[in-house]
């Protein structure tokens, strides 16, 4: 089973997931996307798999509960006696829709996940700019969300959101805490920064790479040479000349001087970028 089956019609095996009792109601068109987001997030370095360090942060972030004995057994489960393999985005698609025992719990928990679309895109917003991994935002990557999502903003209010939002005072803001804010302050400033987060995430912030790649993709070949690649990553961020010259050797990993688009947008999305894009 690929990715792409999922689109459009509920996939075989997606009712054995779910108990009658625990059933959730699923948007099947967009399952696909759940998954790919949920996967994606974990993918720490971009290469559309999973090695077994990544899975076992996704099943202890996902499902806290599992033990490392049980994330292990899960683990060979899914690379099929190929011990020390990674795991591909499809197999992990493919083991969650079949159901039964740990990949129903699993199915549930990336169904609670990903169905508050503001806590989705906050958890997107959050993957772009924490570059430790940490699953929080320091000062200043928080600061950089701000001015991404509100030019406009001044340091003093900056400063402002920064001590609204940390409320543990240790420095840094949780995705529960940015939550918390964005929901429960009442404030004005929070209110149209949640609907700056909708609109520059998900399907928006997708449409939005595709046609900066198109708009610079003057050959219409499907990929970026280094000039036009350069020309698109100022479109969509602020990149200083030696910033292209990187991420152009980061994204060309084949040496022959062009990047997809699949290329550029794993590594937008992934967080490669500046988190701005």
């Amino acid at each position: 089973m690929t990715i792409m089956a999922l689109d459009g019609k509920a996939p075989p095996g997606l009712d054995r997931v779910l108990s009658d009792d625990a059933r959730l109601s699923v948007d099947t068109e967009c399952l696909a996307d759940r998954i790919r987001a949920i996967f994606d997030r974990f993918d720490k370095d971009s290469t559309g798999s999973l090695n077994r360090i990544e899975l076992h942060g996704a099943f202890k972030t996902l499902i806290p509960s599992f033990t490392p004995v049980q994330i292990n057994d899960y683990y060979k489960e899914l690379v099929k006696g190929r011990d020390g393999s990674p795991v591909s985005r499809e197999e992990f698609c493919e083991w969650i829709l079949k159901g039964g025992g740990a990949a129903a719990s699993v199915y549930k928990a990336l169904m609670k996940e990903t169905s508050d679309v503001l806590a989705t895109s906050v958890r997107e917003v959050f993957a772009r700019f924490d570059q430790s991994g940490d699953g929080k935002l320091d000062m200043r990557e928080l600061w950089r969300v701000f001015k991404s999502l509100d030019g406009k903003l001044r340091l003093q209010d900056l400063a402002v959101l920064s001590q609204e939002l940390d409320t543990g005072g240790d420095g840094s803001v949780s995705v529960k805490e940015f939550l918390h804010w964005l929901r429960n302050s009442g404030s004005a400033r929070a209110n149209a920064l949640a609907r700056a987060i909708l609109k520059e995430t998900g399907k928006a912030r997708e449409a939005r790479i595709r046609n900066a790649f198109q708009r610079y993709d003057a050959t219409g070949d499907g990929v970026l040479d280094v000039a036009e690649l350069a020309s698109a990553l100022k479109v969509l961020g602020s990149f200083s000349s030696d910033e292209i010259k990187r991420v152009s050797a980061d994204l060309d990993r084949s040496g022959d001087g062009t990047v997809s688009y699949e290329e550029f947008s794993t590594w937008i999305r992934c967080g490669k970028g500046d988190g701005s894009v």
